[in-house]
């Protein structure tokens, strides 16, 4: 025999397991997972009564996959100098360190890299300096970080100010997180191709699945918004893994103006603009992406700490 129970009538019983009158339950969760477990009844006076014990489970395909938590996850910000005939090789600790573009009691987490085409800087307290022939990224880890605590706007100006008479055409202000997901594997990869992509037999070409990722533009009001969706799995610290989405976001602001002073001016103007431009990013991936009408489990509940996601390649 296979009755169905909810959930919360499951957890007000005191679970005693006998022998007698086995049979077999679905215990529908209020998430989208079914437990299949065995149940032994008895018959009160107040109605029927169970114990059970969980033997395996399954996914309900009637619902649809829903994120672990409405709320974007944001582990990276990053400010993008785009700059004709910078000399990466000048960009050392102590060139930082003399203009006060950085404190002078920061420390490496690693030896720097100083080559012609490419010059690397990260710091322990999150913050990686790369420099290229052609662009200067400031990258800061912000995961679990206060706004003010955010560092480099501060040094993306200063370096500015510092070296105002730079050719910079362009200004990138980047962010990157992930939304995790608790069900099965790959609950992120179909929330892409089936939520937000729709389904068709486009997606049934081959002999394996279609690999999927988005790659949108919008045009804002003052800059271009790139906005890169793609499915990964989040390494936990317990070598275990769960599904997740990433989301990229760059605004992307020309910079114009007839002389230095004008450009300086944009410049500082596009950086000034970062919590914004968060802030936009933010509620366009949580109420247009993942809306919030999920009713899936609650964000206290997993708050295992995720290992590092996004890290810069070291040159070589």
């Amino acid at each position: 025999m296979l009755d169905v129970i909810n959930s919360a009538s499951v957890s007000t019983v005191a679970p005693k397991y006998t022998p007698d009158n086995k049979g077999e339950v679905l215990v529908l969760l209020p998430i989208a997972v079914r437990l299949r477990a065995h149940w032994d009844m008895k018959t009160v006076s107040n109605g029927r009564k169970f114990s059970y014990r969980i033997v395996s489970f399954c996914i309900n395909p009637s619902e649809k996959i829903k994120p672990m938590s409405q709320l974007l996850k944001i582990r990276e910000f990053a400010i993008l100098l785009a700059v004709k005939n910078i000399k990466p090789n000048i960009h050392t600790l102590e060139f930082f360190k003399y203009t006060n573009t950085i404190s002078n009691d920061w420390e490496l987490a690693r030896q720097p890299i100083y080559k012609n085409n490419v010059s690397q800087l990260i710091f322990t307290n999150g913050v990686s300096i790369v420099v290229e022939t052609n662009r200067v990224m400031f990258l800061e880890i912000v995961e679990d970080k206060a706004v003010s605590d955010i560092t480099i706007p501060d040094i993306a100006r200063k370096y500015v100010d510092t070296l105002s008479n730079a050719e910079y055409e362009g200004i990138g202000i980047n962010y990157r997180g992930y939304v995790p997901f608790n069900q099965e594997q790959d609950s992120a990869y179909k929330y892409l191709t089936q939520t937000l992509l729709s389904k068709g037999t486009w997606q049934e070409i081959g002999n394996a699945p279609m690999r999927a990722s988005l790659n949108l533009s919008y045009q804002m009001e003052n800059c271009q918004l790139l906005l890169g969706v793609t499915d990964t799995a989040l390494q936990l610290p317990e070598k275990t893994s769960i599904p997740a989405l990433i989301f990229s976001g760059s605004f992307s602001y020309e910079i114009t103006g007839e002389n230095v002073s004008e450009r300086k001016k944009n410049l500082h103007q596009a950086i000034d603009n970062w919590q914004v431009d968060l802030n936009v990013y933010q509620e366009t991936i949580n109420t247009k992406f993942v809306p919030s009408t999920s009713t899936s489990t609650s964000t206290s509940e997993n708050t295992t700490e995720i290992s590092d996601l996004f890290v810069i390649g070291a040159a070589t």
